[in-house]
């Protein structure tokens, strides 16, 4: 080249890159199903029991567990529940767990582990098989163990044991005996003579139980997260027009040559240093341009989603006043929303 001119190559920094990247990587979270979401709670508690080692937090992963196989019986959530329970020695709820998960096919060495747990205590257990109305659920000890039909018996601990069935608002119990080793048969069928079902107790001393309200995690996470996106690349979109526009300015001060608006076939002489600065930095902030319009595109989608979810949660019949609070827990804080009718 002639007069000192220099060409100037185009390199993307390694900054801007980065930023692309985690910009256009930005997923929008799908919503899981009630299921997943109840299973990512339990594992979530059984964590925390893990490193609490109470004998409190093993029962909230143990609760959480009855919860997601309540919704979906699968090979992990029995296998995981049998686990959670035999830490409490509550080996019938084990024992049952585990077989369950075996005969949906689980393997490895969660399958060895579960063998030789059922091997060991499976034969110090009773069995029960239930009869009644299909659809209603079957609580043993305060805990629910099944809709009936049940698919195989119950296993529980020997010894006299009170069964309650639940079905429509209705509650009945029978109490029988079971021995180690052996099935026996409660019957919900028919009434025994002289021993009417149990009516349910007055509200004042033992109101229902209310469902729990739908859980909204989802909806606010890809609300908020959404819109923080958002305003982020929204911002930095800004940001990289303001410096596109100072960096071709000075380009142009120091290139002989022009090729195109945003590089240079040629510096003017002593300045091709300068150039190629330049020639960088506009290839650097297009860049973060690009990552912005991507961030600003997922950031309206999961803000959108999120909005629709919460929009289409069915309003309740009466108006309620909301209140939002946290409070510790072992290993973080919980965040929670209460409400009153007024």
């Amino acid at each position: 080249m002639r007069g000192g001119s220099l060409p100037v190559t185009v390199r993307l920094r390694p900054i801007a890159l980065a930023l692309t990247v985690a910009l256009a990587t930005v997923a929008v979270p799908a919503q899981a199903d009630e299921y997943d979401a109840a299973f990512t709670r339990a594992i979530a508690a059984k964590e925390r029991a893990l490193d609490t080692n109470d004998p409190a937090s093993w029962q909230a992963a143990v609760d959480l567990f009855v919860e997601a196989d309540r919704i979906r019986a699968t090979k992990e959530s029995k296998y995981e529940l049998g686990a959670a329970a035999s830490r409490l020695k509550q080996d019938d709820l084990a024992v049952e767990a585990f077989e369950v998960a075996l005969s949906l096919g689980l393997e490895g060495p969660a399958a060895d582990k579960a063998r030789a747990f059922v091997a060991e205590h499976g034969k110090a257990m009773g069995r029960v098989e239930a009869r009644g109305p299909a659809g209603s659920d079957l609580w043993v000890a305060g805990r629910w163990r099944g809709s009936l039909p049940l698919p195989k018996p119950l296993v529980v601990f020997p010894g006299k044991r009170r069964f309650e069935l639940r079905a429509a608002g209705d509650r009945t119990e029978r109490e029988v005996g079971v021995a180690a080793g052996t099935t026996v048969v409660v019957d919900f069928t028919t009434e025994r003579a002289g021993t009417p079902a149990l009516a349910d107790p007055p509200p004042v001393d033992r109101p229902r139980a209310v469902p729990p309200e739908r859980d909204d995690t989802w909806a606010w996470t890809l609300s908020i997260g959404g819109a923080g996106v958002t305003v982020i690349s929204a911002l930095t979109m800004g940001l990289s027009f303001g410096n596109l526009a100072s960096h071709r300015e000075r380009l142009a001060d120091v290139c002989a040559t022009p090729s195109g608006v945003d590089a240079c076939a040629a510096a003017k002489p002593g300045k091709k240093e300068a150039a190629q600065s330049e020639v960088d930095s506009i290839a650097t902030w297009k860049a973060v341009r690009t990552g912005s319009y991507v961030g600003v595109g997922v950031g309206v989608a999961a803000a959108g989603a999120g909005l629709v979810m919460l929009l289409s949660r069915p309003k309740s019949k009466s108006a309620r006043q909301t209140a939002i609070g946290a409070w510790p827990t072992p290993g973080g804080a919980q965040l929670g929303v209460f409400g009153s009718l007024n």
